[in-house]
């Protein structure tokens, strides 16, 4: 794959993108969430990382598009899922086939429609399908539904796996709690995902993987998993 020189136009959209991060890193300096138990110091931190990113990839002109809307975990990153969660109990966006590498107790299938049937307690691991639903990615609507099983308090604790690292802009002001509210991971290399009769040599997106304390919270151990990834947040 080639990267082509940015434009002047891309080049000031990148600037733009840089200066409103340090501005949204300012704001949040001065902003209380007692809710979240965050300091305002590392949610500006995280902002100015969400702006790095968004303007990194608006400069190379990545394009993120799909051949598929299901990209299945690769064996080692579930092997990394269960170290941290132990066995998995529920896996709200899956299919028999997927099932038979993430082996969670329960699954719900795309028929199933996991965005509006109820979500069972316990461990649980979430790679939500590709595209949209409106002018929601799916991404995101599954994770407000990860956020309201959470506050509904049956989650023991959960990963999620963002297929690409934009799930860390528009998971924001949903009226749930962002990715970055959370720990989570921003692997150093893209992840290879699995499709079914696509051959992907090249992954085309940064991705994002979060921790999602429940019942149980062992932010610990999965900084200490997930950091053979790449860096980690608290």
């Amino acid at each position: 794959m080639f990267w082509s020189m940015p434009s002047a136009k891309e080049s000031v959209c990148a600037a733009g993108a840089v200066a409103a991060g340090l501005a949204c890193g300012a704001l949040a300096l001065r902003e209380r969430r007692p809710s979240t138990g965050i300091s305002p110091h590392k949610i500006a931190r995280k902002n100015w990382i969400l702006f790095f990113l968004s303007a990194t990839m608006g400069a190379m002109n990545v394009q993120h598009s799909s051949a598929t809307n299901e990209w299945g975990t690769p064996p080692s990153i579930l092997a990394m899922v269960r170290e941290v969660l132990g066995p998995i109990d529920f896996d709200p966006a899956s299919s028999v086939r997927w099932n038979a590498a993430v082996e969670a107790k329960r699954f719900l299938t795309e028929k199933d429609d996991g965005l509006s049937a109820p979500w069972l307690p316990g461990t649980l691991y979430c790679n939500p399908p590709g595209g949209k639903i409106g002018n929601q990615s799916k991404t995101s609507l599954f994770w407000q539904r990860l956020m309201r099983h959470r506050d509904e308090g049956e989650l023991e604790h959960a990963i999620f796996m963002a297929f690409s690292a934009e799930a860390l802009q528009n998971t924001q002001g949903k009226g749930v709690l962002p990715i970055m509210a959370f720990p989570f991971c921003v692997p150093a290399k893209r992840i290879r995902f699995v499709a079914v009769g696509v051959e992907k040599f090249q992954p085309s997106h940064s991705n994002v993987i979060a921790y999602v304390p429940g019942k149980l919270d062992l932010t610990g151990r999965f900084q200490s998993v997930f950091s053979q990834l790449g860096w980690c947040t608290t």
